[in-house]
């Protein structure tokens, strides 16, 4: 590379273009461009639940949706489910934090 180029390589590197924007921000457009935002948040926030309770809640979910802001999910069993119940402020918190956004507002455990 000849120093004439790679200075006006570098000199192009440090000034943005105004139009330009994060990937981050990209992919959050092209979402909500294409209505898809709203099903990649719930797919999250399903990830979500396997990672921050465990295998052995994983194991013993039935079912998991939502609708309506409302995370249904039905369980094996009937002692977990109080004990869910017991933490369901703390769970909902937690969901929406790893998704970045409220995307639920109830858990209705079935």
């Amino acid at each position: 590379m000849t120093n004439a180029y790679r200075y006006e390589y570098e000199k192009g590197l440090k000034h943005r273009n105004a139009e330009t924007q994060s990937l981050k921000n990209a992919v959050s457009d092209l979402l909500e461009l294409y209505r898809m935002k709203g099903k990649f948040n719930e797919l999250q926030i399903k990830e979500a639940w396997m990672k921050l309770l465990g295998e052995s809640v994983a194991r013993r979910t039935k079912e998991l949706y939502i609708r309506n802001r409302k995370m249904f999910i039905r369980l094996e069993s009937a002692a977990l489910k109080n004990e869910l119940m017991m933490a369901k402020s703390k769970i909902l918190e937690k969901l929406n934090q790893s998704v970045g956004e409220e995307c639920i507002n109830d858990l209705i455990f079935l």
